[in-house]
């Protein structure tokens, strides 16, 4: 059973795959380089920002991808505290205010948070907040260990929680 986006106004949005579609026909200011370079795969950020900076066609966009890959979420010091499944995105820091989406806790992405020098901060979800840090309301500020696990190698992340979203945004 298909169920609607748990967004204010989900009969808005709009998926943009540049891999499956020609953006030319209803965004022609948009410079011919950056469409060449963006189809056939996902845009930079830079290249996502110039195109839809361009149009007037959109009230808000964000840029959203979710990980491909197996992520492993640590809460404390290893080998001391559980590591639990995560679901990971990467998200641009429109992507709660264009959704309409609420903070239980703390604050949503911001544009900053994309600069290179920034640390990595990350939105947990109602659920995760519940089952994984029994509701505190410190989590905000905490970091904790993201842990890719492909078949080949592993990597650990450092990740600092700056908010919660609403109930029902999982």
């Amino acid at each position: 059973v298909l169920r609607p986006l748990p967004v204010p106004a989900p009969d808005r949005l709009v998926t943009f795959v540049p891999e499956r579609m020609d953006v030319r026909a209803f965004m022609p200011e948009v410079p011919e380089d950056v469409i060449q370079r963006s189809l056939g795969r996902n845009p930079s950020n830079s290249e996502f920002d110039q195109l839809v900076a361009r149009s007037e066609l959109f009230s808000g966009s964000f840029d959203y991808a979710r990980a491909s890959s197996n992520f492993t979420l640590r809460t404390g010091e290893e080998g001391r505290d559980g590591e639990s499944p995560a679901v990971v995105a990467q998200a641009s820091g429109e992507f709660f205010s264009t959704l309409g989406v609420a903070m239980t806790l703390g604050r949503p992405f911001f544009e900053s948070d994309r600069e290179p020098d920034q640390p990595p901060v990350a939105v947990i979800s109602d659920a995760l907040w519940r089952s994984g840090f029994g509701q505190a309301a410190d989590v905000i500020g905490k970091t904790v260990t993201l842990i890719q696990s492909p078949q080949i190698s592993r990597m650990e992340s450092q990740v600092t929680i700056i908010g919660v979203a609403a109930p029902g945004f999982d």
